[in-house]
């Protein structure tokens, strides 16, 4: 199953985009259709318990790739249940221009594939979880040329996060500001955490 969003008043272009998520399998039913934001979020509610075990983590591309397709399919086809899913997010349009108030670096379209290896089945938690890793890693070691910046920093574990990837050349000035702002680390559980 896919949940698509689109977040446009271009819905020609939206539709191009669904055709394109469509074909990653075969569609067997597609219920696409205009709704406000608190009705998807209900919507999503019910996709997944309030309660689950697992973590989530990210890795950033450069797009649909025919290597990143590839291994999208492969690890799909490779589910393990209990809630265990893959979200696509795209950054395109202003969100990807060069924006001298951000401190974030990449600042190019790409997709943040987010693995979300939750599961309410305690039974389940090291299965969902060893796909999300392997995942993430067979991008990491087989599609490498198609790896942007270093994930998105609040759904990636912080022992995985690469500060200098994530920042950029921007690296040193939040670096800088945290050491001005809060020497004694008292915002310890902030995100990054330096």
């Amino acid at each position: 199953m896919s949940v698509f969003m689109w977040c446009s008043d271009d819905h020609e272009e939206g539709q191009r985009w669904l055709e394109k998520v469509k074909g990653f399998g075969t569609c067997l039913v597609t219920q696409v259709s205009p709704t406000r934001i608190s009705n998807l979020m209900e919507q999503n509610e019910t996709l997944l318990p309030m309660e689950n075990y697992g973590h989530v983590n990210t890795v950033s591309v450069k797009g649909y790739t025919q290597k990143i397709t590839e291994i999208i399919i492969k690890h799909t086809d490779e589910l393990p249940g209990g809630h265990a899913i893959l979200y696509v997010n795209m950054l395109r349009g202003k969100s990807a221009l060069e924006n001298q108030s951000s401190v974030f670096g990449p600042r190019e379209p790409h997709l943040v594939l987010e693995f979300l290896s939750a599961t309410p089945d305690k039974s389940l938690v090291d299965k969902c979880n060893a796909w999300a890793s392997a995942f993430k890693m067979d991008i990491l070691e087989n599609a490498g040329d198609d790896v942007v910046g270093g994930g998105f920093p609040s759904l990636t574990p912080k022992e995985e996060c690469d500060w200098k990837k994530i920042y950029g050349n921007k690296y040193s000035t939040f670096k800088a500001l945290k050491n001005e702002m809060d020497p004694a680390n008292v915002f310890n559980q902030f995100i990054p955490s330096l």
